[in-house]
């Protein structure tokens, strides 16, 4: 019978370790998905609003036409983080402050001059 005590001691011991593990770190972030979808024409712009934590990682792509490109601003930026003219239609990047970021959909010069309509999507990933 005292041989089954230390055996039930460290049962119990182990059975206590998941709810410990259970815990998330604080930088741990629920998953946030939006979607952003519409259509520009000319020298159209849209801007769309997401509000951000310093520190999230931010996945935003964007599909629909390959004339629609996207910049990525901060809130208090003079410039974007993100041009897709000249990186793509894909950004990963951590936030480096609070706030409200905006997407900014928009078409280069040779396409909008002809008045060119283009649909979008664009979607952002926060976590």
């Amino acid at each position: 019978m005292l041989a089954a005590l230390p055996l039930l001691f460290t049962t119990y011991s182990n059975a206590a370790t998941p709810k410990a593990e259970a815990s998330k770190p604080a930088s741990a972030h629920k998953q946030t998905k939006q979607r952003f979808s519409g259509k520009i024409t000319g020298y159209q712009t849209t801007e769309h609003l997401f509000s951000v934590r310093k520190g999230d990682r931010l996945r935003i792509s964007k599909t629909g036409s390959p004339n629609a490109y996207f910049n990525v601003w901060a809130p208090k930026d003079d410039e974007a983080v993100f041009n897709g003219s000249a990186q793509g239609d894909k950004f990963d990047g951590i936030a480096t402050q609070s706030g409200k970021y905006k997407v900014q959909v928009y078409m280069m010069r040779a396409q909008a001059r002809r008045n060119t309509t283009a649909h979008y999507a664009v979607n952002v990933i926060k976590n």
